[in-house]
């Protein structure tokens, strides 16, 4: 009885470790030197592939303008931020891209790209 009761533990540390496996984290981080209340623009296609789930994690605080969006004519995704009227300091916002790499086994591939703003 002990025995099976080991071989199933083992089995299950098995298969929860392999999980984990399958998953595969990326982290690329950026900082911009910005004019006062003038508008930044990042082409996410580096980032971001068709079908990818796209949310924004940590939204900016002084911002007028923060959002990812899809160019109509070329169907380019990319992220625009524009500041709160002549606001001086940093901001900053995290997006997070989550895409299916293997249906079969489950792998996913999670991508966070952080955005520093310096604006002067």
């Amino acid at each position: 009885m002990k025995r099976i009761i080991v071989i199933i533990l083992v089995f299950v540390l098995f298969v929860s470790c392999s999980k984990e496996d399958d998953m595969i984290y990326k982290t690329k981080e950026i900082t911009i030197n910005l004019s006062s209340n003038l508008s930044y623009q990042y082409y996410l296609g580096r980032f971001i592939e068709e079908g990818d789930e796209v949310e924004i994690t940590t939204q900016a605080l002084h911002f007028e303008i923060s959002e990812y969006y899809q160019n109509e004519n070329n169907g380019n995704i990319s992220y625009k931020y524009k500041p709160q009227l002549d606001y001086e300091g940093d901001d900053y916002v995290e997006i997070l891209s989550e895409r299916t790499i293997d249906v079969e086994k489950g792998q996913k591939e999670f991508v966070t790209l952080k955005l520093s703003f310096k604006i002067l």
